[in-house]
């Protein structure tokens, strides 16, 4: 094989990863690797074969970056359960008369105008100057009346964050939400309209601080609201938070979502709270509606994260503001398949929806005689000392541990978790209508119906249970079940008692079970991998050469999956392909965005490795697949000159990314003859007697 790499204008091995490249071979030149990406951590199995993290960011360094947290209630009792909730509140006054008459009702307070005037119904010292509040109340009332404001003045028109279009009061119960900065320790809401003999039913009143840590300073013209911190088009001032630690020459990952109501751009400067220092840019840059990315290097120190609005831009919300370091991207070199060969792992986002699942404590119990426990004296995959136990201690039909989640999907799901054996050999895998039976004293897979599943050997008496589901049922119940004889039956039912290790629960709207997410507490999404951009023109011959992969598919999923060369775009490249037909490989090639060559095969599994190889020439393609040639096309034409300048797993944007597992990817720069490249291939051999029992020879 030696010989062969000679004619590669691109070699590449899962072994040296750095700075965001999966590192070639050949060329050498590290800036012509592939270029790696996945916004989260995630998982693998190392050379020991343990499960672990593969992290990307640093912590998150933004706190209430939603600006959802909320303080304490500040209303005694607003649902009016007594007359002293009716006398905490005042009633404004005309000439030291209250304009209304406030009594307990049912429930409610209800006040009857006496003055045909606008009233406030206020309450002194429950608001500190400079904050903001949420406040929400139920109200009903005569429809001449409507809500003007809600804040600390008397009459606040010209600040429509603090009403919802001045809603009408009408005979039926409504409910009322506002987000209002304060300037005093008053809090108001103010009634307009109402005429004489008028009422206003009001319950259920709520008033808690915004951002009660003081994690954001938000001066005029920003406010925090409902819909996160609020800029209304008048420049200056800013909205900050402070004590960050943002260190010189790093590099910082920023997102946060944009929300305008005058356009479809914000203009935002990102800097530090003094104005001085710009983070992005030099001055105000333009931001689109939706979710919005930038990277930065910090200038110098600074301890503070500041946006300050422009007039250009007009009103808008900001949300979902995020800060993490950037560690360096990280590509998974995944030992799964085997300790001595690893392969390049890509999967597509994916969320375990389990949200303990490593703590079975907090699953619940069905029927009566289990016990659940963590222990600390048990190795668990991760090569961590602390299991789940669960103990199956009664001789009770039916009973089994449980886990509910409603799912946003109502299609395939997959489940999967880990289990070892104590003294209990089956145990059986359940999602509502579905299941499946496991020996996990042997590892032997048992009666099933109505999913896919599988069982795999981690070690140390560790085996992944999966199951793959087509049931609808919502919500997803996931069940670890107590079984006497796996074999055969449908039903969770036994007598029997025992015990078994369990760690690493996992479902996932996924048609095939990917890699383990840890959660602890919530569910948790690992994000999508891409990689790409690797070569450059003067690595790739455009008239003639061979794209090589040793490739296995994460499933057979019906999806395709393309290796691409190509000039960056989907007019002119070859493509080697898993397809979207059940266990079919193909390749083809757009030249001037015409397909010319088309090559296609079936094979046994996809999900097991293969040695792919298309070689293209003019009027000279074929596919070779583990040392046979399976397809040729003899009509076909290749690229102009200076062409070809990109490798990457995927096409053209976003669509086909190669999800699977990869042990190499070569370029050659020739057409290889036949026999290279059923060398290129073929198995390795390590002994004439090897060669001959693959080939069915006789040796004599």
């Amino acid at each position: 094989m030696a010989n062969l790499y000679d004619k590669a204008g691109l070699v590449n091995i899962p072994v040296g990863y750095q700075d965001g490249f999966l590192y070639n071979i050949k060329p050498e030149d590290n800036t012509l690797g592939f270029r790696f990406n996945r916004d989260s951590a995630a998982t693998r199995v190392n050379k020991e074969g343990l499960i672990e993290q593969v992290g990307y960011f640093g912590p998150e360094l933004v706190q209430n970056g939603d600006f959802s947290e909320l303080g304490s209630e500040l209303i005694p009792d607003g649902n009016f359960t007594n007359q002293a909730a009716v006398d905490y509140w005042q009633i404004a006054d005309t000439g030291g008369v209250e304009r209304a008459t406030k009594s307990l009702e049912n429930g409610f307070m209800r006040l009857t105008y006496d003055i045909a005037n606008g009233s406030a119904l206020y309450k002194s010292g429950i608001v500190t100057s400079g904050k903001s509040y949420k406040v929400t109340f139920r109200a009903k009332g005569t429809a001449n009346s409507n809500f003007n404001s809600i804040g600390d003045n008397v009459n606040i028109p010209s600040n429509p964050q603090y009403v919802v279009s001045n809603p009408t009061l009408t005979d039926d119960w409504q409910d009322y939400e506002f987000y209002v900065p304060v300037s005093s320790t008053t809090l108001r809401l103010y009634l307009t309209s109402a005429q004489i003999g008028d009422t206003l039913d009001i319950t259920n009143i709520s008033v808690k601080q915004v951002d009660p840590n003081d994690y954001w300073y938000a001066s005029d013209p920003w406010s925090i609201t409902n819909q996160g911190a609020f800029y209304d088009d008048t420049s200056g001032n800013r909205l900050d938070q402070s004590n960050l630690n943002l260190v010189q020459n790093k590099l910082y990952k920023l997102t946060f979502d944009i929300e305008n109501t005058t356009g479809t751009e914000a203009y935002i400067w990102i800097g530090n709270s003094g104005g001085t220092v710009p983070y992005v840019g030099t001055w105000y840059q333009s931001y689109s509606t939706g979710s919005n990315t930038v990277y930065f290097t910090m200038p110098s120190n600074q301890t503070a994260l500041a946006f300050y609005g422009s007039q250009t831009g007009g009103l808008f919300y900001i949300n979902n503001i995020s800060l993490v370091e950037v560690k360096g991207d990280k590509p998974r070199i995944d030992y799964t398949d085997s300790l001595t060969s690893p392969s390049f792992l890509l999967e597509p986002q994916s969320t375990n929806l389990v949200e303990f699942s490593e703590d079975f404590t907090q699953w619940g119990i069905a029927g009566s005689g289990v016990q659940t426990s963590t222990v600390t004296n048990q190795k668990n995959p991760s090569g961590n000392n602390q299991s789940g136990f669960i103990t199956f201690s009664s001789s009770v039909s039916g009973i089994k541990l449980v886990f509910i989640f409603t799912s946003s999907s109502s299609s395939v799901h997959s489940y999967s978790v880990f289990v070892k054996y104590h003294s209990k050999q089956w145990i059986q895998l359940n999602t509502s209508l579905t299941h499946a039976n496991f020996d996990v004293r042997n590892g032997v897979l048992g009666s099933f119906n109505g999913c896919v599943p599988s069982i795999e050997n981690y070690g140390n008496g560790w085996y992944k249970l999966s199951m793959v589901t087509n049931n609808a049922v919502n919500p997803i119940t996931c069940i670890l079940a107590n079984i006497d004889d796996g074999t055969a039956g449908s039903t969770a039912a036994s007598t029997s008692t025992g015990s078994y290790y369990v760690w690493g629960a996992q479902l996932e709207a996924s048609p095939y079970p990917t890699s383990y997410i840890p959660t602890a507490g919530s569910t948790v999404t690992r994000a999508q991998e891409t990689c790409n951009g690797a070569g450059s023109a003067s690595t790739f011959n455009d008239s003639e050469g061979v794209l090589y992969a040793e490739i296995a598919a994460l499933a057979d999923d019906s999806t395709n999956r393309h290796i691409t060369l190509s000039d960056g775009s989907n007019n002119n490249r070859l493509v080697l392909k898993y397809d979207n037909q059940s266990n079919v490989i193909q390749a083809f090639n757009r030249v001037g965005g015409v397909e010319t060559a088309f090559l296609s095969a079936s094979v046994t599994d996809i999900t097991l490795f293969s040695k792919c190889a298309v070689k293209y020439k003019v009027n000279d393609y074929a596919l070779w697949i583990d040392g046979v040639e399976v397809a040729t096309d003899t009509n076909a034409t290749t690229f102009p000159s200076s062409t070809l300048n990109d490798l990457k797993f995927g096409e053209s944007g976003a669509n086909s990314n190669f999800y699977g597992r990869t042990k190499g990817i070569y370029v050659f720069n020739e057409a290889l003859t036949d026999d290279e490249l059923q060398q290129l291939t073929g198995p390795e051999y390590n002994s004439f007697a090897a060669l001959a029992a693959a080939y069915n020879y006789t040796v004599i």
